[in-house]
């Protein structure tokens, strides 16, 4: 059932007059949703507005199209579904008259020979048993496949982790204190304990020059 239908029933209910704001709270939906609802069915003539405002009443015509769609979800909800019998797979009813065959074929009475022990192998071999087996040995070794991938992954994000907290150490801040000294010596700027070391010496030498 759509939303416009379960709002025209919600307003045949009660007392085929009803407001958005008492519909929205019923069917726990938005009130400018409902309105929007209320006006596509002023438009096809299933509903008609009342001078008070955001009160809508059912028409004859939206009553009568009310009842019409009832009475056919009435009708699917009590049919009753044919449900088709299960067919057999063609592939395991020709498997079984090739097996009897076999069986008739060998005459009574006789022995079983060395040469007829890999003929019975070959049936074997051939049974669904043996595709079965197969199709494990595939699937476990699938599984094998994703469980190795998975611990790949997982030693990887560990080894990443320890890479970045390695970066992290003080090594990175003494190589930049190196890096920061390297710049310093290319661009030749004296620190002031040499500039004041310099000064010194030049006044020494001036005073002693004065003295002789």
């Amino acid at each position: 059932m759509t939303t416009e239908l379960r709002v025209l029933k919600q307003i045949l209910q009660d007392d085929k007059k009803a407001s958005i704001q008492l519909i929205a709270k019923q069917l726990e939906m938005g009130n400018d949703y409902i309105r929007y609802l209320c006006e596509e069915l002023l438009k096809k003539g299933l509903v008609k507005k009342l001078e008070r405002r955001d009160w809508y009443e059912i028409t004859q015509k939206g009553r009568e199209r009310f009842e019409e769609v009832e009475e056919l979800v009435i009708k699917e909800h009590s049919a009753e579904k044919y449900i088709p019998p299960k067919k057999e797979s063609k592939k395991k009813s020709k498997k079984k008259a090739k097996e009897v065959e076999r069986i008739e074929e060998k005459p009574e009475g006789e022995t079983p020979s060395a040469d007829s022990t890999p003929q019975q192998t070959l049936g074997q071999a051939g049974s669904p048993q043996a595709g079965s087996g197969r199709v494990r040995e595939k699937t476990r070794g699938r599984i094998a496949k994703k469980l190795k991938r998975k611990a790949k992954k997982k030693i990887r994000k560990e080894v990443l982790k320890i890479q970045k907290k390695r970066i992290k150490t003080p090594l990175k801040l003494r190589s930049r204190k190196k890096r920061i000294i390297k710049k310093e010596k290319e661009r030749k700027i004296i620190p002031l304990e040499k500039q004041s070391k310099k000064i010194i010496k030049v006044f020494k030498n001036l005073f002693h020059i004065k003295k002789s």
